[in-house]
């Protein structure tokens, strides 16, 4: 099952909800655990996905010239080992 992260347009608390695909098509009632808001909103995040044997560098996190990563822009995000 996937993991959404949500925030409270309210107090901008950040947290996360873990449910399946169909339940949240179904829509979720969500509620802020930390004000008790109801106007909650998905963050826009990114996802990995990992398959065990099958490591490649991918486009995303290929090198430059400038030896900067092209997935994090900053040259030592540690998730490219820079």
């Amino acid at each position: 099952m996937p993991t959404y992260e949500f925030f409270c347009d309210d107090c901008k608390n950040r947290f996360e909800v873990f449910t399946s695909i169909s339940a949240k098509e179904k829509g979720l009632d969500l509620t802020c655990r930390q004000c008790g808001g109801r106007t909650i909103k998905q963050a826009i995040t990114s996802y990995m996905f990992y398959s065990p044997g099958s490591h490649k560098e991918s486009s995303q996190h290929s090198h430059s010239s400038s030896s900067k990563c092209s997935g994090c822009h900053s040259g030592s995000c540690g998730n490219c080992h820079c």
